[in-house]
């Protein structure tokens, strides 16, 4: 069942549904949303706006024209978060596309608030001239492993271009890319 309203030339719509997902679980989930002709939009707002039963705001994304976009510079276009408040995640994206271009455009925490990875794009491609593109950490903070990429493609002239670590920090796996 859903409500609808209008608030000038967008339509307002809270759906009331069960979800069972990736990042929210099972449970009755409240989802309001700004659409312009027809396509998700909302100008320094979030344009979908996920809650759980207990009201607490699971997931904000923004979007401007029906593209993941957050027009207030610098700002994430969509941020997870746990039922305790806490964020869990945030994506940076550029006109619908993954782009952050002064820092990872996609990073996940642990509920504990420890870094769980981090992602480097650009203009939609896995991308990093000076360092690893994804990084993924062990929840005791160690980096479980880590990957080179240029434009998307796994690239390193002067080592291994994807490394696997053991829990202790010891590398389990190299792999090499040119």
């Amino acid at each position: 069942m859903f409500k609808k309203q209008w608030k000038e030339d967008m339509i307002y719509l809270i759906t009331y549904k069960p979800e069972i997902g990736y990042d929210f679980g099972p449970g009755i989930v409240y989802e309001k949303l700004f659409k312009r002709n027809g396509k998700l939009h909302n100008v320094g707002f979030p344009a979908e706006i996920i809650y759980d039963e207990d009201g607490n705001i699971l997931r904000e994304t923004y979007y401007s024209d029906g593209k993941k976009h957050n027009p207030l510079g610098g700002e994430p276009a969509a941020i997870w978060y746990f039922e305790n408040g806490n964020i869990m995640g945030r994506e940076y994206y550029l006109d619908g596309k993954k782009h952050k271009s002064d820092g990872p455009a996609a990073d996940r925490y642990y509920e504990d608030g420890n870094i769980k990875y981090k992602e480097y794009w650009c203009e939609g491609k896995l991308h990093k001239e000076d360092g690893p593109a994804y990084i993924h950490y062990y929840e005791n903070g160690n980096i479980e492993n880590e990957e080179y990429r240029l434009e998307g493609k796994k690239h390193k002239s002067d080592g291994p271009a994807v490394i696997l670590y053991y829990p202790d920090g010891n590398i389990q796996y190299e792999e090499y890319w040119l």
